[in-house]
């Protein structure tokens, strides 16, 4: 999102181009952060009665930042562009410290590691979104194919963390006692 947001606004309201760059700043340092730290917080206290919170706030994340994403691209003033990106990033980024909770949960505590790099690497693998958009969007419209790809990516996210925190892997449940030797 955060490759396209900026020119999209910028097509979109170019009269607004200072405006929104400091809007951005505050969508995302403000929005994220924020974010970030109330779904970790809210995962961890829902998990506490049902670990698969830690799947499902992201869940809920995810779905919830579909609309308000569809909002912000097809808003009819630039305050009401920004405010929906502002409450898309809110609901949005609350994704990040539950799933890294999940999974250092779900695996051994002497593969964190890789399980971490592996998840650094598939999520920039994920990140191909913006190369996908750059090739649509000669085609198809650069507002449609930004609203509707990204839209599709937050769905699709939302219901993959739904699926996993229905079927959890057993260690999300509670890490076995230590062995001692």
């Amino acid at each position: 999102i955060g490759v396209w947001v900026a020119p999209f606004f910028r097509e979109k309201y170019p009269d607004r181009t200072g405006d929104f760059s400091v809007a951005n700043a505050l969508v995302i340092a403000g929005g994220g952060i924020i974010s970030s730290v109330a779904g970790g917080a809210l995962a961890d206290r829902l998990a506490q009665q049902d670990p698969r919170y830690l799947l499902l706030v992201p869940a809920a994340g995810s779905l919830i930042a579909a609309p308000l994403w569809f909002l912000a691209i097809h808003a009819r003033t630039f305050a009401w562009g920004v405010t929906w990106l502002f409450l898309e990033y809110l609901a949005a980024e609350c994704w990040f410290g539950p799933a890294l909770a999940a999974l250092t949960r779900a695996v051994p505590r002497e593969a964190h590691g890789t399980a971490l790099g592996v998840f650094t690497v598939l999520s920039s693998v994920g990140n191909v979104l913006p190369v996908v958009i750059g090739f649509l969007q000669r085609q198809l419209g650069f507002a449609e194919v930004l609203c509707w790809t990204v839209v599709g990516a937050y769905v699709v996210s939302g219901l993959l963390f739904v699926l996993a925190g229905m079927n959890p892997p057993d260690r999300l449940e509670g890490r076995p006692e230590e062995e001692t030797e």
